[in-house]
């Protein structure tokens, strides 16, 4: 029976792409019209990554079955638009690929045939049951495995403090997006002019700054970025971090000159109480401090606060989370923001992302729960790891563990993504510290 595979972003295609590689028959479902749906919204924003860092070994063979595609420049960032049109789009388009892919379908339900989640007598030997709705038609699909790469992207996180929607929030949906939207295209008439206020003070609330100071260069009041904390997001950055991520160290200069020269307007300490629509159809922002002055005049919100992620469909399935970030239990130790960077983070394979359901995996930024910055790196390795061993090829599943992987660069399966040496010796240096310091 086939490996049901929910979501059609770059983990979820590179786990097709090592299913086919290992000659097991993969069946993958995409609510979207397309592939790469998270990076088809932000069209114009920048990985951190180089191409050499974003990109997995398997779907590189697969694309150079195809004499026409061309590789990218290995050394440069590609933008969201660019990593669909010259990577995920080109591989699902090639005819092997596209005969797996099921688009304008989501998943409504995961579950065991004839088993609900408090039935164990015969649920070993019972294949998976995905359930979807394509074409307005429900339809469901015996499977093997389910390897769950749905992401988070459609589960962002509200305003309030406390993880839920602030009074009024709910109300105003029309005024507010969430996450990344497209400012400099498709928002141009939404956002251009307007009084505008960014929430949040990750890098995503960063890109949004940079994209209406864009976009408003003639427009005489700056943005407002209302932060709750003193300062934006800015984890102590190592070497190692500087040289593999310089559009990262960019993003943050720019910020810090947007800011400087009061292109943007930041309100530090300002935790939103309520959401307040008036007569005259703006919004007033009110904090939940008496010394902090609300933000009055709004015409549009953006919610940059991250996202979580939606366990909704496996719920008949025994699946273990941790109870702090929602991802799989063994791999909260290894992931938590507070003890690790996203270059500190140890290899994580079958080992950490399995459950008490057998043959059942979530893999890429959904694996990670409410911890945020995922390596699309780390996806490619987790997966690897994963697909080997629904293959039954434990010796290559282990093999993501060995020495030789490095938590700095692309697993072994990559074939033109070299690790360098500097990046490596520093990275282990780094681990060391961290062990020695008892963390790990």
């Amino acid at each position: 029976m086939p490996v049901a595979i929910i979501g059609g972003g770059p983990i979820g295609l590179a786990s097709l792409a090592h299913c086919m590689t290992r000659d097991l028959k993969p069946i993958l479902f995409e609510k979207e019209t397309h592939v790469g749906g998270t990076f088809q919204q932000t069209p114009h924003v920048n990985l951190f990554s180089q191409w050499r860092y974003s990109v997995d070994g398997d779907v590189l063979k697969w694309l150079r079955t195809n004499d026409s595609w061309v590789a990218p420049n290995s050394d440069i960032e590609p933008t969201g638009k660019e990593f669909v049109a010259q990577y995920l789009k080109p591989f699902s388009e090639l005819p092997k690929v596209k005969a797996c892919i099921h688009l304008q379908t989501e998943v409504l339900s995961v579950s065991r045939k004839g088993c609900h989640k408090c039935v164990s007598y015969g649920r070993a030997e019972a294949p998976f049951v995905v359930r979807t709705v394509e074409n307005g038609k429900i339809h469901e699909y015996e499977v093997d495995a389910v390897i769950d790469a749905s992401g988070v992207s459609k589960s962002p996180n509200p305003i309030g403090i406390n993880g839920l929607p602030v009074p009024g929030e709910k109300e105003l949906g029309n005024k507010i997006q969430y996450g990344m939207p497209d400012i400099l295209t498709h928002g141009q008439e939404r956002y251009r002019g307007k009084r505008v206020v960014v929430l949040g003070s990750g890098h995503s609330a960063m890109e949004n700054m940079l994209s209406l100071v864009k976009l408003n260069e003639k427009h005489k009041e700056p943005p407002i970025w209302a932060i709750r904390g003193a300062d934006t997001f800015k984890n102590p950055l190592d070497d190692v971090i500087k040289r593999k991520f310089p559009a990262l160290i960019k993003l943050l200069d720019r910020v810090d000159d947007m800011i400087a020269s009061d292109k943007i307007r930041m309100v530090p300490h300002f935790r939103v109480k309520e959401l307040v629509h008036g007569s005259d159809g703006k919004i007033t922002v009110v904090p939940d401090s008496k010394s902090v002055a609300s933000i009055t005049g709004v015409d549009e919100i953006i919610v940059s606060n991250g996202s979580k992620p939606d366990h909704s469909i496996t719920r008949e399935l025994r699946i273990q989370l941790d109870a702090v970030f929602e991802c799989p239990y063994n791999l909260a130790p290894v992931i938590d923001p507070e003890l690790f960077t996203c270059n500190s983070v140890k290899p994580n394979g079958y080992k950490e992302l399995g459950h008490p359901e057998a043959n059942f995996y979530i893999v890429g930024r959904k694996s990670y729960g409410r911890a945020p910055r995922l390596l699309l790196e780390t996806g490619h390795r987790q997966i690897s790891s994963v697909i080997a061993m629904v293959a039954g090829d434990k010796e290559a599943a282990d093999r993501i563990y060995s020495q030789e992987s490095a938590v700095i660069g692309p697993c072994s399966s990559v074939p033109f993504l070299v690790k360098q040496a500097a990046d490596k010796k520093a990275a282990e240096e780094n681990l060391h510290k961290i062990v020695m310091n008892g963390v790990a």
